[in-house]
């Protein structure tokens, strides 16, 4: 899905940066009777968000779990160890290979 965005935006002239992580999460209705709104949370958003602040224009960046599963299925090249905001270690970070966009 995230190539075909990036087709289509590319189509546009538009220039969007993705970051894409597997791994388990939250998501529903979470809140209170007061204030409740539909969300998403846990480290793996936080891994996804990081992902695509790190990325460039037109890049889409994914985490080893998800360069894993897409294996033989679209093509990525490693793209090294990332320090981000949140995570003690570096994490290793894959690209979408342009032959993949």
């Amino acid at each position: 899905m995230a190539i075909e965005m990036q087709k289509a935006a590319r189509r546009r002239a538009i220039s969007v940066r993705m970051g894409i992580a597997a791994g388990p999460c939250i998501v529903g209705i979470l809140g209170c009777s007061e204030r409740m709104e539909y969300t998403i949370i846990g480290r793996t958003v936080n891994l996804a968000a990081r992902l695509q602040a790190a990325a460039q224009a037109g890049e889409i960046l994914v985490d080893d779990a998800t360069a894993q599963r897409v294996a033989g299925v679209v093509p990525t090249r490693a793209s090294g160890c990332f320090a981000l905001k949140g995570f003690d270690i570096p994490m290793p970070v894959s690209a979408v290979a342009a032959e993949g966009l």
